[in-house]
């Protein structure tokens, strides 16, 4: 690879990075270099950064700077001066670069694609499933097909085509998900799963029971890939996970059996899916309920100390906090573990490259498991991870428990006295029998008050007192 090779990599991997700003300052290093790719990322990054006055500057600069090129961003300048007037309602001025450039490039298939989102604005439905069919035929990738796809199905459907069109559509969308599964490893599993139920929303009327139950099949693939994706990313230390919960009959029984409960996400006490509950469209969808009865989730921290979190989660220091080992979690089947993103807002743009759910921070959901990874900044104290668990039979609604190593229980400030002789006694009866077989002990501390600063809480080795 030659310097130019290198700096073009530098600045593509800021970009799929969302270091937009990075990316500008390495651009304007090498601009004298007249290289079109360098001049293209910059306008292109401004773009991402929602500065489209600005981003359409740069792009018009590249049109008339690199007049008789025939490299692919040349072509790509002209789709995203288009969409940047498009981002700005301008579609007249939009559709002259889309026209511009199809002139240009006759099999340009996102030019099509997005003459087709402008005539169904105008409402002139049958221009733009033409141009929809275009783009669907000239289209190379077939993520960008299925968009496509799904675009061409729902105008059918508002304008009133007859089912049997609807239906070739579908059909022919099936094969493109197909080709997806069977020629690559499936990336961006949100934006296939959102495409995916928007299609079943819309047709699950007219398709039959067999077809509904293999669109069923398509989800829990998709589905199992987030799942399947063991790779470990975290460096926790000790391995070592907290659980804040309630002392009941459901800790105690996983205290026995060395288990965690992963819980149905409607029994939170906080917006798991803060996307799918403030999106109209997606939580009355029927699979993004099926997702959320499937998937179960348990929350963990990396402290035990943390005086909010003790209130909150642990029954207002009346209940425990359990130390887990979670060296094993990746052994276990449809289970995986995630941090959690903290994020100011997050917002959904309409048009196609920016068709997945971008958050505050520049960065976007991708995965499916992420929209049960996603909180708000001011949650970000709690330096929480989840587990997700994937339970595609559903055996208990309410949720599942897993195998999981407990290396110690802490009790609560306010922990009562029946309580904590109740779990000693378990722990003892644990304890002898790990002793049999050489295992580590499970261990139990006392939460303190400190005397000095208000709101801190120590972590001591609990002494128990028998009670008279």
């Amino acid at each position: 690879m030659n310097d130019k090779e290198n700096i073009i990599k530098e600045i593509e991997n800021l970009i799929d990075e969302r270091k937009y700003k990075k990316a500008i300052k390495i651009c304007n290093k090498y601009l004298n270099n007249n290289n079109i790719e360098i001049f293209f990322y910059k306008a292109f990054a401004i773009f991402k950064l929602k500065r489209y006055k600005k981003a359409i500057m740069y792009f018009l600069e590249i049109i008339k700077k690199f007049s008789n090129s025939q490299n692919t961003k040349y072509f790509y300048t002209y789709l995203f001066t288009a969409l940047s007037y498009l981002k700005a309602n301008k579609y007249k001025l939009s559709m002259k670069y889309l026209k511009d450039v199809i002139n240009k490039n006759k099999d340009f298939s996102e030019a099509y694609y997005y003459i087709g989102l402008i005539e169904q604005h105008y409402r002139n439905y049958n221009e733009a499933l033409n141009n929809y069919n275009l783009a669907i035929k000239c289209c190379k990738y077939p993520y960008n097909k299925l968009t496509m796809y799904v675009k061409k199905i729902e105008l059918l459907i508002k304008s009133k085509y007859d089912e049997k069109e609807i239906i070739d559509s579908y059909n022919d969308m099936k094969i493109v998900i197909n080709n997806i599964k069977k020629y690559g490893k499936i990336k961006y599993t949100f934006i296939i799963f959102n495409e995916l139920s928007s299609i079943y929303n819309n047709i699950s009327y007219i398709i039959n029971n067999y077809d509904k139950n293999k669109f069923i099949e398509i989800i829990n693939d998709i589905i199992l890939v987030d799942f399947n994706n063991k790779i470990k990313k975290y460096d926790i230390k000790n391995s070592t996970l907290y659980h804040y919960t309630k002392v009941n009959k459901d800790t105690l029984r996983s205290i026995l059996n060395n288990t965690l409960w992963c819980s149905n996400t409607k029994e939170f006490n906080d917006p798991v899916d803060p996307y799918i509950r403030n999106n109209k469209k997606e939580s009355s969808s029927q699979l993004y309920n099926y997702l959320l009865e499937k998937i179960k989730v348990a929350c963990l921290t990396t402290h035990n100390d943390n005086t909010l979190m003790w209130s909150h989660y642990a029954d207002k220091h009346k209940g425990i906090c359990i130390e887990y080992n979670i060296d094993n979690i990746f052994n276990i089947n449809f289970t995986i573990l995630q941090k959690i993103n903290y994020h100011k807002n997050m917002s959904k743009s309409n048009i196609f490259y920016d068709d997945n759910v971008i958050l505050g921070n520049n960065k976007s959901i991708d995965n499916i498991t992420d929209i049960f990874t996603v909180k708000s900044k001011e949650w970000k104290y709690e330096d929480e991870y989840r587990i997700l668990f994937y339970d595609e039979e559903n055996k208990n609604p309410n949720g599942t428990l897993i195998n999981l190593p407990i290396k110690s229980i802490c009790f609560g400030v306010k922990t009562s006295d029946d309580d904590k002789e109740l779990i000693y006694n378990i722990v003892n009866s644990i304890n002898e029998k790990r002793l049999d077989y050489n295992n580590d002990i499970v261990k139990l501390y006392q939460a303190e008050l400190d005397d000095n600063e208000l709101f801190k809480i120590n972590i001591k080795p609990y002494k128990h007192e028998k009670i008279k």
